[in-house]
């Protein structure tokens, strides 16, 4: 590839291949970090891996120790053990000031006795104990202000040089790791002979640049065995600037000549930068590193932080979590965005966007009921926003394993922190009364009032202009309300396929008032379920012209249907005999995989409600397991090794089997359309043998202020089947 490759497409390129391939960091518990983290050149860093004190700081500690040693002998008998720990701080001054620090002390000395000969023994005695404390204080004061926590950032890393002031960053230890690992997973997926250079490809595609491999980047010069960063200090005027390593500063320097051809240098702190022909950025070489940037303005402040004179992002106390996590961990790409910067501009467009429906809506009679709706729903997602500080994550392949961890954190006293805190993860024990093998097994545990309102929000929407609708929701809030002060803080939840496309629900309720409980789903249930209805009718009522939408009939007629018993439970029961007509008129093979009557199930057994929907053979196989009859999903294999990465202390744990969920539609299709029967049966063949796993898995939790959550993808499972899909287009092209 040719040395005069565009450098403003090499840098966005750098910019967008972080951002193609992940963003984040995971929260992490703080670390402890003194004053060398604020204000160090890049040189010194380099040789201590700190970043050290500026001037400035240092004379101000060093004339707190000089005030200390004259403390420290001044002290009387009764102050020995303050005077011995501060003869030891005096004793640890260096030989260059012991002149001048006699020479203050003999003058403060003479001052004090004048002073002394106006006051009384026990006046003086106070006094110094004063003196002491007082500067005590100030000491630990001025170290709290000047030494932030500090993390131990690698010396030469391009995070020294990030201003403080930066609102987002993304960072990436070694591109080439991350190409390595990414090639490694696709060619174990799909064999092949050649390298698939996928992010090189991603890269070329999407800006039409002429190089096919990340090598030819390192022709020019760039180290992409190191770290890199791409950070964004501004949002007004928004713009993203990066910092690159280089193997050959020299021959990035002719590429820039080449590029700023016409555009003289500019001098700035003892520091050249050049500003590329046409506006196309500004670049700037600080040692092995290159700096790039949208604006000249970010460009200087790169320098300034290279020289000092201004603190780098690691003195910035809401990215200490994070720089921590990166320097420690092992994440290929990670990520931070400080989301407090954005919020005015999220919540002034949602402003606008509102104001400007709202408006379209008043035009149109007809449609001028919904505007409640669309104000309320717009001022919920506007009141989420502005209690959010910050969002950040990890993305890390480890062989054929894909790991993203998310981490959103909230305002300090928010209405959602606080409901945060009372929700504290555990190990969901409930999950051992889950089936051993499912699509989706999962549970949640969380604060009931705050499940009250989520499960309330929509139907609040839908209500918020009319005061009879109002007063139905009041009602009807009540009823829920009931119900939800008889259950315990952990639910599980199993979903899977049956006769029909319309999956099988399987909800174990943990209860604290069984009798509660037991009262609401015998004698409320029906009545709650048709009060949501009447309010759904109200708000459609007012939008819509002519007959109801089929929909809203779907509770039309239910009633509660004959019990059942199994290991000596009662499984009680709801039909809705006028399911089949809610989706309307639908081809006859589309309504063959649909249900034409609905059945709900319920069953009480020591101290959890057992809810079903679709069928009633899931509270059955629940029974069986509580009574020691077949396998629950902590025995599952791939379920134990999602736990392992997952964790087990959490507020919500999902664990998906999507194999699962192919096998359980191919008999339902192939029952619906007999004429797809044969290749349906094809396709059964293929897969038997592909084993049934939990490929995905998610989990998050209340933490720190925030949720943090993890989401696992087991690639590998999904080798066999990918290969197989890979033969029958082969097979497909041959014919």
């Amino acid at each position: 590839m040719k040395k005069c490759l565009s450098l403003p497409l090499i840098a966005l390129a750098l910019l967008t291949m972080c951002i193609c391939v992940g963003c984040g960091a995971k929260e992490v518990p703080p670390v402890t970090t003194s004053a060398a983290a604020e204000s160090a050149p890049v040189q010194a860093s380099q040789e201590t891996g700190e970043l050290p004190q500026s001037a400035e700081e240092a004379s101000e500690h060093e004339t707190a120790e000089e005030a200390s040693e004259h403390e420290s002998e001044e002290k009387t008998s009764e102050h020995e053990t303050v005077e011995e720990t501060l003869e030891h701080e005096s004793e640890e001054e260096t030989s260059e000031h012991e002149s001048e620090e006699e020479h203050e002390s003999a003058e403060e000395a003479s001052e004090h006795e004048s002073e002394e000969e106006h006051e009384s023994a026990e006046e003086a005695s106070e006094h110094e104990s004063e003196e002491e404390t007082s500067e005590h204080e100030t000491e630990a004061e001025t170290s709290d202000e000047t030494e932030p926590e500090m993390v131990e950032i690698p010396s030469g890393s391009v995070l020294h040089l990030i201003p403080k002031q930066t609102i987002g960053l993304i960072y990436c230890p070694s591109l080439l790791e991350l190409d390595y690992r990414i090639n490694t997973l696709v060619t174990d997926l799909i064999p092949t002979d050649e390298d698939p250079e996928i992010l090189a490809k991603i890269l070329a595609d999407s800006f039409g640049a002429g190089f096919e491999s990340l090598a030819e980047l390192e022709e020019i010069g760039l180290d992409l065995n190191q770290d890199f960063s791409v950070f964004m200090t501004s949002l007004n005027p928004p713009g993203l600037s990066a910092l690159v390593h280089l193997t050959d500063p020299a021959a990035m320097k002719q590429v820039i000549d080449a590029e700023s051809a016409g555009s003289a240098p500019i001098e700035y702190n003892g520091v050249t930068y050049w500003n590329a022909s046409g506006g196309g950025g500004s670049f700037a070489l600080l040692d092995n590193i290159l700096v790039f940037s949208r604006f000249s303005e970010v460009c200087e402040s790169v320098i300034d932080t290279y020289k000092a004179t201004q603190q780098s992002v690691a003195a910035n106390p809401s990215y200490t979590s994070f720089l921590t996590d990166i320097v420690e961990g092992d994440a290929q790409v990670a990520a931070h965005f400080n989301l407090e910067s954005i919020v005015p501009v999220l919540t002034a467009s949602i402003q606008e966007e509102s104001e400007s429906m709202r408006d379209g809506l008043e035009s149109d009679p007809a449609a001028m009921a919904f505007a409640p709706f669309l104000t309320s729903m717009l001022d919920s997602v506007a009141n989420v926003i502005e209690q959010l500080e910050s969002l950040s994550a990890t993305f890390e392949i480890k062989g054929a394993d894909v790991q993203l961890a998310p981490f959103l954190k909230f305002k300090d006293n928010s209405e959602i922190q606080r409901s945060l805190e009372e929700m504290i993860p555990d190990d969901l024990a409930v999950l051992n009364d889950l089936p051993n093998l499912a699509f989706v097994n999962g549970a949640f545990q969380g604060n009931q009032q705050l499940l009250l309102d989520l499960n309330m929000l929509w139907l609040k929407i839908f209500s918020a202009g009319s005061p009879e609708q109002q007063e139905q929701l009041a009602a009807l809030t009540d009823q829920m309300t009931t119900f939800y002060q008889s259950l315990a803080d952990e639910w599980g939840f199993t979903v899977n396929f049956g006769d029909s496309i319309i999956p099988d629900y399987l909800i174990v309720y943990e209860m604290k008032d069984k009798q509660l409980a037991e009262t609401y789903m015998n004698d409320m249930f029906l009545e709650q379920l048709r009060n949501t209805m009447q309010i759904m009718r109200g708000m459609v009522g007012d939008m819509v012209i002519g007959d109801m939408p089929p929909q809203l009939a779907m509770y039309d007629g239910a009633h509660a249907g004959q019990p059942l018993m199994h290991n000596d439970v009662e499984i009680k029961s709801y039909v809705f005999p006028n399911f089949g007509s809610v989706l309307g008129e639908m081809p006859p093979e589309a309504a063959a995989m649909m249900p034409q009557e609905w059945h709900w199930y319920y069953a009480f057994h020591e101290e959890q409600l057992f809810f079903a929907i679709g069928s009633s053979d899931l509270i059955k196989a629940a029974l069986d397991r509580k009574s020691g009859m077949g396998d629950s999903l902590s025995a599952n294999a791939s379920y134990q090794k999602l736990t392992g990465v997952l964790g087990t202390d959490n507020n919500l744990l999902l664990a998906l089997s999507p194999m699962t969920l192919v096998k359980s539609l191919m008999p339902i299709v192939a029952k619906a359309d007999p004429n797809a029967g044969a290749a349906m049966q094809m396709f059964a063949g293929m897969f038997m043998n592909v084993p049934e796993t939990y490929s995905i898995g998610f989990s998050a939790k209340a933490q720190e202020g925030g949720v943090g959550a993890k989401l696992l993808l087991t690639l590998g499972d999904f080798k066999q089947a990918v290969q197989m899909f890979l033969m029958m287009q082969n097979m497909g092209q041959m014919q």
